[in-house]
């Protein structure tokens, strides 16, 4: 993880959906924290601390087909008795209603490592594209939902977390286990209330990885070697 040095603090407080696609509760942004830790701790997380890597191996059953999964749940704690993420400049709200067990997550931020199985289609954003070209991307998406070729997946990786005063990055770098082909980039941690889904990523056009069907069979046995950091 990275952040530049300088900032421009702004408060928003405003209640949203948790950042898993399945769970239905809606929560402050300062009550994430205790949330995932209580609500979703069969998801793997990880503490991270600045300049940090860790690493994960996924199956590639693990991903449902145009469901947005959380990989892996890390808790930044910047830099080791400088930075304070959830207390400092940087977050402009504390974590809320931490459990006792949780406490010594206080001064950490979630960040999600985000992963969709899709096709490429749905990576177009609604109300990007004219009418007439909405028209013929939903007949090719509709074909494209109908159409169980893998050779047409495309797999996207991002990080989502809670408001920052000023934008945090991580590299994201995906390899096969021996170490003879990688991919990977530096993205932004994008705001978890409005980037759940990876095709509002398009219309920046930056802060994910996808990966296309030939580039993951150069990955061993079909699996994701990540190393989020």
């Amino acid at each position: 993880m990275a952040v530049p040095p300088d900032s421009n603090p702004a408060a928003r407080t405003k209640p949203a959906k948790c950042p898993i696609v399945c769970c239905p509760t809606t929560l402050s942004e300062p009550a994430l924290l205790q949330h995932l830790l209580s609500d979703h701790s069969d998801i793997n997380s990880e503490t991270l601390r600045e300049g940090k890597h860790c690493k994960l191996l996924v199956q590639e059953e693990a991903f449902p087909r145009g469901q947005p999964i959380c990989l892996k749940i890390l808790l930044y704690g910047g830099e080791k008795h400088c930075l304070r993420p959830a207390r400092s400049g940087l977050s402009p709200r504390q974590n809320l209603m931490l459990h006792s067990e949780h406490s010594c997550y206080k001064d950490h931020l979630a960040v999600l490592l985000m992963g969709c199985k899709t096709n490429r289609m749905d990576m177009i954003a609604e109300g990007d594209v004219s009418s007439t070209v909405d028209r013929k991307i939903s007949q090719l998406r509709e074909r494209a939902e109908n159409d169980s070729d893998p050779e047409k997946d495309i797999f996207v990786l991002w990080l989502i977390g809670t408001e920052t005063t000023w934008p945090i990055y991580g590299d994201l770098t995906v390899r096969s286990s021996g170490g003879t082909f990688s991919l990977g980039d530096r993205v932004q941690v994008k705001d978890f209330t409005s980037f759940t889904q990876p095709k509002l990523l398009l219309s920046e056009g930056v802060d994910y990885i996808l990966i296309i069907r030939g580039a993951m069979n150069l990955l061993t046995d079909g699996d994701l070697r990540g190393d989020p950091g």
